[in-house]
């Protein structure tokens, strides 16, 4: 998104997040550098979420004074205003008239095991908007993790309420995404237009990443990490979610041939992989130092080694580990930097799995 604006980043700090003079648009300074942004569409409403400089985060317009215009709309900020403090009465009034039944929350294993508690309380994912934690000690991982079922978590109210009375910037567990080496639409980015996101013209499950400094976009793959089936991306939330919840008439890209999968590894066998310490109170999942294939795991002072693996169709092992969600993908040059290599999976797999990878010819047909 680029947008006509006076706002200069020459005097602000590196990372600082500004207004604009558009209601629904926010700047961040990246180096002297400002990169616009707009705020998503709210929940079960026509318009999208207005920047609050105080909190710094997209909210409900009803809720922040902007005397600025909408960006993308020719409806005035203060009609706007007044039909989200309308939805808001009327959302409101709906519930007293249903029985008290709020919503409830489950508990499940912790998906970012890297959150740390700074805090005691109760605290949002950072990633996902139905996930919230129990924080007992400070500096340490938190006591329980928590699903709200079929709602979001309110930091301001410490409880799970339905999802249209909350702003959700992030993502909706289960639902998460992955890098990938394909290219479906040959998107090429342009490198004047710094950080976007593109959806697919052909798979509702796959939308793109352009940084703004290569024309090669980043692919990412849509789907569910408890049961690996395919999801949706929704472009106006910016976020993949369950194919249940869209009305995306185009085609699922199938990548069912290509799974990636952890391997533990006996690092007793391996003296030249260092072990990191873990202790007691402590839970991470850290990228390995020397390979882009392997990663630390820490639970509650119980640590493993992992190597991913690819068991695509095409009989090649490799994997690289994904450390924004803690899962495997595609080999990609962009995760794997210079610095680091690749352990070798035939150590990884020993000499007797060593012919698994190698090349073979089915019965009655050429070799090549």
């Amino acid at each position: 998104l680029t947008v006509e604006s006076d706002v200069s980043c020459v005097t602000q700090a590196d990372g600082a997040f500004v207004g604009s003079r558009y209601c629904n648009v926010f700047h961040r300074c990246v180096s002297g550098t400002r990169r616009d942004f707009r705020c998503p569409r709210a929940t079960n409403t026509p318009y999208d979420l207005w920047w609050n400089q105080q909190t710094q985060q997209c909210d409900w317009p009803c809720r922040i004074q902007c005397s600025g215009s909408v960006y993308g709309t020719s409806t005035s900020a203060q009609q706007i205003r007044t039909e989200n403090a309308l939805l808001f009465i009327y959302s409101s009034n709906a519930r007293e008239s249903e029985p008290l039944q709020g919503p409830t929350s489950k508990i499940i294993e912790n998906p970012d095991p890297n959150f740390i508690c700074i805090q005691t309380g109760k605290f949002p994912s950072r990633r996902y908007c139905n996930i919230y934690y129990e924080c007992a000690t400070i500096g340490s991982s938190p006591t329980q993790t928590y699903e709200c079922v079929n709602s979001f978590f309110d930091r301001s109210q410490g409880t799970c309420i339905a999802k249209d009375q909350v702003p959700c910037l992030g993502g909706i567990y289960p639902y998460d995404s992955v890098p990938i080496d394909r290219n479906p639409d040959s998107l090429q980015c342009s490198t004047n237009s710094g950080f976007q996101l593109h959806v697919s013209r052909q798979f509702c499950n796959i939308y793109y990443l352009c940084d703004g400094t290569q024309i090669t976009p980043t692919t990412f793959h849509c789907f569910d990490r408890l049961t690996q089936e395919e999801g949706i991306y929704d472009p106006f939330a910016e976020r993949c979610d369950s194919r249940r919840n869209s009305n995306c008439q185009n085609a699922i890209l199938n990548l069912s041939q290509t799974r990636f999968r952890t391997l533990p590894v006996d690092h007793s066998r391996f003296p030249d992989l260092p072990v990191f310490p873990c202790k007691y109170d402590q839970s991470y999942l850290i990228e390995h130092e020397q390979y882009c294939n392997l990663f630390h795991s820490c639970k509650q002072g119980n640590y493993h080694l992992y190597a991913c693996i690819s068991n695509g169709a095409d009989n090649q092992p490799t994997s690289y580990f994904y450390q924004p969600n803690g899962q495997c993908a595609s080999p990609l040059s962009a995760l794997c930097p210079k610095s680091k290599g690749v352990f070798s999976y035939e150590r990884l797999l020993g000499r007797g799995n060593s012919g698994m990878f190698q090349p073979f010819i089915m019965p009655e047909e050429k070799q090549q």
